[in-house]
């Protein structure tokens, strides 16, 4: 890993975020038996894999190990001997057998060696050799995210050569909340592009305030914050990483989180990060709110997922039928919440009644909705296809779909600013969502 994660506001490359085969001596121990045994590892991390241990040792110690490979979990706590992080110490519970090898020589005996991965559901923490250090209130957090590629409108680092609009930033109660590209974003974003990479750290988000001692609040406000982020666009971008720093800049302890990154893949936005039209900023600071208030009550955090499963590379048909499950979840919720019953009512009927206190949808799309019935939903639903040499006609439905959710759920969180909405024949406008209203 760069030597520059160490103080806070320097800006590695994408490659600097890595583990790469750092030596490490430690103690696994067997959950199920409690069987420990020391050893030495070599650990090894990237953002689109879970974090591996291989142990190796020579004689009989690992056998054991190695004979209940896969029945048993282990967890994991060493102290690197190399690297940036030297005399740091790393932990971690659950981890489950990758691969196991057993070899005996003439010479050296018999040698060892289990690779374990870091289980989904775990963190993985790193602090250092002094141990643990208590959260404070004026710390800062800073959260490593992949796949997250936008424009940047304000200087957010003094650390480059050169002035550079990096970044944005917004509030949120009392806290501050900063998005920073990586220094060479360009670079990462050509080669995301051209998918000789597939997944990366693309920016980091740093927040000051009062989350970065309130746990379970700050919980609540991650899923919602990175839900409503993917949702609008279009691609997974969860963190799987993220650094405390103290209020002077210094490294306390990183703790890997139980995802990786999803690979990237092209798809369509739904914020334009530009000075003037609509941005980011200008989208959360208004939009979060309102998401964090109905987020349980409406089920919004689902609603999001559909939205981003139906931008990526899926058949047009699928993409088609999983923004119509998103509409159906997002009215009937919504409905629900209202104290309006209408599970079994036609979809059409549900964004008729939502419209009247929303007021999100064109007339011309409400007008519409029993021909897309007719056209889509009834043979996708019923007969489990459409008609795909009508190619240019489902396209022109889903760019529509996509639309109504983005608005719907834009005005559910009290958001009626611009963001971008994309027509076959106009292509991409950027509208507010009173002016797609009446479009």
């Amino acid at each position: 890993m760069d030597r520059r994660l160490l103080k806070l506001g320097n800006l590695p490359n994408a490659s600097g975020f890595r583990l790469r085969n750092v030596l490490a001596e430690g103690i696994v121990v067997q959950t199920a038996t409690e069987r420990s045994v020391e050893c030495q590892m070599h650990i090894g991390w990237d953002a689109g894999k879970w974090m591996q241990f291989a142990c190796a040792k020579p004689g009989d110690d690992l056998l054991p190990f190695y004979t209940h490979l896969w029945k048993w979990e282990v967890d994991v706590s060493a102290t690197i001997l190399s690297g940036v992080f030297q005399g740091w110490c790393l932990s971690t519970s659950c981890a489950k057998a990758k691969t196991g090898r057993l070899s005996n020589d003439i010479h050296r005996g018999r040698n060892v060696s289990v690779t374990y991965e870091h289980a989904p559901h775990q963190y993985v923490h790193l602090y250092p050799p002094k141990g643990k250090e208590p959260e404070k209130k004026n710390d800062i957090l800073v959260y490593w995210l992949p796949n997250f590629i936008f424009d940047g409108l304000i200087e957010t680092s003094q650390f480059r050569k050169k002035r550079i609009l990096d970044g944005f930033r917004f509030i949120y109660g009392k806290n501050q909340i900063v998005f920073r590209q990586i220094a060479d974003r360009k670079e990462v974003v050509e080669r995301l592009k051209a998918k000789t990479l597939a997944s990366t750290i693309t920016a980091v988000m740093e927040v000051r305030g009062t989350l970065c001692l309130n746990a379970s609040f700050r919980t609540a406000f991650e899923r919602s914050l990175f839900s409503l982020v993917e949702a609008m666009e279009g691609c997974r971008v969860r963190p799987v990483a993220m650094a405390r720093y103290s209020s002077e800049g210094r490294l306390k302890s990183i703790a890997w989180r139980p995802d990786h990154a999803a690979d990237y893949y092209p798809h369509r936005f739904l914020v334009a990060n530009r000075p003037g039209t609509c941005s980011w900023s200008g989208f959360l600071a208004t939009a979060l709110p309102g998401f964090m208030k109905d987020r349980k009550k409406m089920g919004l955090p689902s609603a999001c997922w559909q939205m981003v499963e139906a931008r990526s590379s899926l058949c047009v048909p699928s993409s088609l039928a999983i923004l119509l499950m998103c509409l159906e979840n997002l009215s009937a919720r919504y409905l629900h919440s209202q104290g309006v019953s209408m599970k079994r009512a036609p979809l059409e009927h549900k964004l008729n009644r939502t419209h009247k206190t929303l007021k999100c949808f064109p007339k011309w799309f409400r007008r519409s909705l029993g021909e897309s019935r007719e056209d889509i939903r009834n043979p996708l639903f019923h007969e489990g296809r459409t008609d795909e040499q009508r190619f240019q006609k489902l396209m022109e439905y889903r760019l529509q779909l996509l639309n109504a959710c983005a608005a719907m759920l834009c005005a559910i969180c009290d958001y009626r600013g611009p963001i971008v909405f994309a027509d076959l024949r106009r292509g991409q406008r950027v509208m507010t969502i009173d002016e797609y209203a009446v479009s």
